[in-house]
């Protein structure tokens, strides 16, 4: 399933996912983690590649075992979010899961 969200509607989708991040923060993530017929989220908190602020984004994710599954669509956008480049230059993050925060290392996938 490819789900496009037009450009126009970023700036939107930005204010959703600022409202996500505070939700899942000010309830330890009771609410946001999961909602009823998609994935679970966790918070990725990162490290803007050029700005070096602290960035804070929702994510759906899937487990491989012990490993934390994260896909940079950016809703079928032809380019990566800046998430992506952000890991890729600093791969030491943060993410909570539920109320579970903990330091893991990003990196891009590669085919097995």
């Amino acid at each position: 399933m490819n789900v496009r969200i037009p450009v126009r509607l970023w700036p939107i989708v930005g204010r959703l996912f600022t409202g996500h991040v505070f939700l899942y923060k000010a309830t330890d993530g009771l609410i946001g983690h999961r909602f009823p017929g998609v994935p679970p989220m966790l918070l990725l908190d990162h490290v803007g590649a050029k700005s070096g602020k602290l960035r804070t984004t929702p994510l759906a994710y899937v487990r491989d075992g012990a490993n934390y599954v994260v896909v940079a669509s950016k809703g079928g956008h032809p380019k990566h979010p800046a998430w992506f480049h952000n890991v890729l230059a600093g791969p030491d993050v943060r993410i909570q899961v539920g109320a579970r925060r903990m330091t893991v290392r990003g990196r891009q996938a590669t085919a097995v």
